[in-house]
């Protein structure tokens, strides 16, 4: 099989959107840009969104061949705005790739913003089976 381009971590977190910010700004980054209004970071936030899509895509895809599941919620630590944005870039590149043999991909806006991780469908299990039981962290 035909290795990924790029790993999901080097192109859709937070953290590549940081890094290309840092190397094409002249102005300091705030601190915790996902908490804060990107409209001074359009165009970088527009090529970060083209890329993540792409491989979230590609990843989603993936995902619906191997779970047979039928939904993907997109959510994270940004904007309402760019998270409705990256959500339907991530439709349109999916519409591209391939998708024969699979049922039809619903992506889904997600609505927990910052707490998506900690809420998030796989963190109470990895919790259960990470931390001892009577920890706070389990359940």
């Amino acid at each position: 099989p035909e290795r990924p381009k790029a790993q999901l971590i080097e192109t859709a977190s937070l953290a590549a959107f940081e890094q290309s910010l840092a190397a094409t700004s002249d102005t300091e980054i705030p601190r915790h840009i996902q908490r804060s209004d990107w409209d001074d970071y359009r165009e970088q936030a527009e090529i970060w969104m083209q890329r993540a899509a792409e491989t979230l895509a590609q990843a989603s895809v993936s995902l619906v061949a191997v779970l047979d599941i039928t939904s993907i919620v997109i959510d994270g630590v940004f904007p309402a705005s760019i998270r409705s944005e990256l959500v339907s870039h991530v439709r349109k590149a999916a519409e591209r790739l391939d998708q024969r043999g699979i049922r039809p991909i619903t992506f889904l806006e997600g609505e927990l913003g910052r707490d998506a991780g900690p809420l998030g469908a796989a963190y109470h299990p990895m919790l259960t089976s990470v931390f001892v039981e009577g920890s706070r962290l389990s359940a």
